[in-house]
């Protein structure tokens, strides 16, 4: 894991990810604590070699790259992406 603090540029919620949120109001503060996990660089549950992809385009600070994280819930679990991190960030929560 490398040591960062990503700018996660706006912040877009999958459908169901909102969904949830309206039915079951504690998952904001989870979704919030899994935004903050991906903004340092812990990607969750992804195979090794993403999460040596992930920590190379931070080291480098590549451009036109897209960090996945992925976070095991109960039930199903949590994707997070960020597209393009250091020129004009989107991140995505998918929930499945």
């Amino acid at each position: 894991m490398v040591a960062t603090r990503l700018n996660l540029g706006k912040i877009r919620l999958c459908r169901n990810v909102k969904k949830d949120l309206r039915i079951y109001p504690g998952w904001k503060g989870y979704i919030r604590s899994l935004l903050d996990r991906h903004r340092k660089g812990d990607w969750g549950d992804v195979s090794d070699c993403d999460k040596e992809k992930n920590d190379f385009i931070v080291k480098v600070e590549a451009a036109h790259e897209c960090l996945v994280s992925f976070y095991n819930i109960p039930g199903g679990g949590i994707c997070i992406t960020t597209e393009d991190p250091f020129e004009t960030p989107v991140t995505t929560v998918v929930a499945f």
